[in-house]
């Protein structure tokens, strides 16, 4: 038997045609893709992004000797002279610097992200989800790389550049050096695929210089990921790049919504585009913080065209304020 997966959230207040496009229960992540060359960063890279109601950025930095740590856009590939890993959009990478200064001054550098449900909240992965950045990385002094978190921000999986080795820590299956040779040209692509409500898989795929493959599990449901570098040697050899950050559905599996629309007689329209020939219950509810799982079925959605399906909720006047899901099933 065929198990609905709830993968696409639709919150409308009655009186308002909004709609909030994410996956899998309430305030879960919407997808995303998030890079360095949107025109948004154009005057530097502070908190924010460019689709702030899908995932946003909280950067800071812990110094005792003012100019060692910090935060810029450039070119990943001057990480070796313009022979370094390649992550750039439209020549640009988010780069993170923190060093040991002069005397024993030091510098940290992060960078938080943050998943939204598509209206601006914090939200976590749904099943079948997949969240992924791209880092490049040269010098392996010091300490850098990437972390995942949960919704506790305990790290789930964590990913380091140091001691010249490439180490993955805190995750489920998988802990341990991933491999230790070196290249100026180094840029791993990190991706965490959630499973199930309570872990998932990683993968961490090096490119460049040196091809290789890695993959774990993780436990936990990923809502957010650190990035750092710290008391590195000078120089921009050991910054850390970063780019390409999304979160991506799982692929066949998706219904995305196209219109909310209330009509004039107050009833509520919902279009969405999903498989062709697939039948999609809608829900309904007046709480989004209670489950998902006890919402209850309004109807099913009508095919108007192969592809294109619509719900019409004549009873939307009824109510100040209603969620809907469409549930997809599973394959």
């Amino acid at each position: 038997m065929k198990t609905p997966m709830r993968k696409t959230f639709a919150a409308a207040p009655v009186g308002l045609a909004l709609a909030i496009l994410c996956s899998g229960q309430a305030r879960a992540a919407a997808p995303f893709t998030e890079t360095a060359g949107h025109p948004y960063y154009d005057s530097g890279w502070e908190f924010g992004s460019s689709q702030p109601d899908h995932f946003g950025w909280f950067t800071s930095t812990s110094v005792t000797e003012p100019g060692v740590a910090g935060r810029f856009l450039g070119d990943s590939t001057n990480l070796a002279g313009g022979a370094g890993g390649d992550i750039n959009s439209d020549g640009e990478a988010w780069g993170m610097f923190g060093q040991y200064g002069g005397e024993g001054g030091t510098g940290e550098s992060y960078a938080f992200g943050f998943l939204k449900d598509g209206a601006g909240n914090d939200a976590a992965l749904s099943v079948g989800q997949t969240l992924s950045v791209d880092i490049a990385v040269n010098f392996r002094n010091g300490f850098k790389g990437f972390a995942a978190r949960d919704t506790s921000e305990a790290e789930v999986l964590t990913f380091n550049i140091g001691g010249d080795d490439y180490v993955v820590s805190n995750a489920e299956t998988g802990n341990g050096s991933i491999g230790s040779d070196y290249h100026a040209n180094t840029v791993f692509r990190i991706a965490l695929t959630q499973t199930s409500e309570s872990g998932g898989t990683w993968t961490i795929t090096r490119s460049g210089g040196i091809s290789d493959s890695d993959s774990g599990t993780f436990s936990g449901e990923i809502t957010s990921f650190k990035l750092y570098v710290g008391q590195t040697e000078g120089g921009s050899e050991n910054d850390l790049f970063v780019n390409n950050v999304s979160v991506t559905d799982a692929p066949g599996e998706t219904a995305v919504i196209t219109n909310v629309e209330i009509l004039e007689d107050g009833s509520l329209q919902l279009d969405f585009t999903a498989p062709a020939g697939g039948t999609y219950p809608v829900r309904a509810n007046t709480d989004l913080d209670v489950p998902v799982s006890t919402w209850t079925e309004v109807g099913t959605a009508s095919e108007t065209s192969p592809g294109q399906f619509q719900f019409i909720d004549m009873d939307a006047p009824e109510h100040a304020r209603r969620f809907y899901v469409v549930e997809t099933p599973a394959e």
